[in-house]
């Protein structure tokens, strides 16, 4: 376990509401702010949308809610769609331990590209661990050949961690899209910035 007391699964609906609205003009503004070639500003409004959609899980978890993203999200066969109801509340509460319940820091949220049509943009090499969503494993892996374009959501949450508290953290949502779907879509999560050894759950997307 991460914490003594695990992280509550009910949190309130206009908690989870404040969030994403919060989130979405934040994460907007930092999309806009993306230097030489900032997304469009219908592309700007749907990677917002999505990576609020995506924190609101992290910060405010529940196995409905989760069910739900994956469903939207064309993944309704998956595992987690067959198991029962304490079975997806289990996971979902041993994946989100590190961030459940946290104070989100919006104002010093970012946005980079990582890929435009399949060309990665080079950015710093930074330690972190990371979790991809099986719809995007090939995309990623393959990214010239998906024509993948990626404009990376870093937002600083402090992560709960098993050997080292409470530490630091940025997640890094990827916002991305191929050829063949055009639609932005969280494609993998970053924690960057906690000690390699700290251990911390990442959210399951």
């Amino acid at each position: 376990m991460v914490v003594d007391t695990p992280p509550p699964l009910d949190f309130s609906e206009s908690q989870a509401k404040q969030l994403v609205d919060r989130a979405t003009e934040a994460v907007r503004g930092a999309v806009a702010r993306v230097p030489n070639a900032a997304p469009t500003s219908a592309d700007a409004s749907a990677i917002a949308r999505e990576a609020s959609d995506t924190l609101n899980l992290a910060i405010f978890p529940s196995a409905k809610k989760y069910l739900e993203y994956l469903r939207e999200r064309g993944e309704a066969d998956g595992p987690f769609a067959r198991w029962s109801e304490a079975e997806r509340d289990a996971y979902v509460r041993s994946k989100t331990e590190s961030f459940a319940g946290q104070e989100v820091d919006l104002a010093n949220s970012e946005a980079r590209w990582r890929y435009i049509n399949g060309r990665e943009v080079p950015v710093p090499t930074e330690r972190g661990g990371y979790e991809t969503a099986r719809r995007s494993i090939d995309a990623v892996q393959n990214p010239g050949a998906a024509g993948l374009t990626v404009l990376e959501v870093l937002v600083p949450v402090p992560a709960k961690t098993l050997l080292k508290g409470t530490q630091p953290c940025r997640l890094g949502i990827w916002i991305g899209k191929t050829r063949e779907r055009p639609s932005w879509t969280t494609m993998r999560i970053y924690t960057y910035d906690t000690p390699p050894t700290a251990g911390v759950m990442t959210p399951p997307f």
